[in-house]
C-alpha cells in the first residue's frame, strides 16, 4: 500500500493541473481507508493524526477552489472528536492565518 500511496505522490508532482486534484483526492481517499501513513505529523502540527494533516494538505492545495470543501466534507465527518478539533484548532487556523497575511501584503495601500 505505501508504495502505491509513494507512486500517487510522486505522479501528482508530474501531473498535468486536470489530474492533480483527483491525484490529491485519491491519496487522501486512501489515508482514510488503510492504515499506511504518507505523511508524519512534525512538531507544527500539535498533535494532528495523518489523517488530518492530509487533510490540510489538500486544503491547502485548493482552498480558492469552492469544491474542496465539498471535496472534504464526507472525510471530515469520519473524524473523532479529537481530529476535529486539531483540524480546526490546528491546521484551518494555520491556513486561515496564510490567507491574512497573504491578503494584507496583497492589498493596495489606500485599503490597508
Amino acid at each position: 500500500m505505501q508504495s502505491i500511496l509513494n507512486r500517487f505522490i510522486l505522479i501528482q508532482d508530474k501531473a498535468t493541473p486536470m489530474y492533480k486534484k483527483n491525484l490529491g483526492l485519491a491519496i487522501l481517499h486512501t489515508t482514510f481507508q488503510s492504515s499506511a501513513v504518507i505523511v508524519t505529523p512534525g512538531p507544527e502540527h500539535q498533535g494532528a493524526t495523518p489523517r488530518v494533516v492530509q487533510l490540510g494538505l489538500y486544503l491547502d492545495q485548493y482552498f480558492d477552489k469552492l469544491s474542496a470543501f465539498d471535496d472534504v466534507k464526507d472525510y471530515v465527518a469520519q473524524l473523532s472528536f479529537q481530529e476535529a478539533k486539531a483540524l480546526i484548532d490546528v491546521v484551518l487556523a494555520k491556513m486561515l492565518e496564510e490567507v491574512c497575511v497573504w491578503h494584507v501584503s496583497n492589498c493596495p495601500k489606500a485599503v490597508r
